[in-house]
């Protein structure tokens, strides 16, 4: 691995690596994002590269809001993705409802009270 690597932000690859914790090769698809560097290990003076997981962290937000588009300007829907939307569009409400019921209310001043 070349410790001066550079990708520009938002760059999707693939990583392999061997895993002695699992005894295999692991392949990873990966995005580079302003968080992420290449680097050596200080006290084993290996190299690692810190990189945003896409397989361990699910599909991005810009990706999941690409599909929500193509499927919003099909304008088909199965009923799975119609129960997802109506789902959605209900959450602010249950969360208002929430916020204004006794049960929080106690549950802030139980919550409260066992501070230390």
């Amino acid at each position: 691995m070349k410790d001066k690597q550079q990708f520009d932000i938002g760059t999707y690859f693939t990583i392999k690596y061997y895993a002695d914790k699992h005894s295999k090769t692991i392949t990873r698809r990966g995005k580079w994002t302003e968080d992420c560097l290449v680097g050596t290990h200080k006290v084993h003076n290996y190299p690692y590269i810190k990189y945003f997981d896409v397989d361990a962290r699910g599909q991005d937000k810009e990706e999941t809001i690409k599909r929500v588009d193509n499927v919003w300007a099909s304008g088909q829907f199965t009923d799975e993705e119609m129960s997802w939307i109506m789902l959605m569009l209900i959450i602010p409400k249950a969360h208002h409802l929430i916020k204004n019921s006794d049960e929080w209310r106690n549950f802030q001043a139980m919550k409260k009270a066992s501070v230390h």
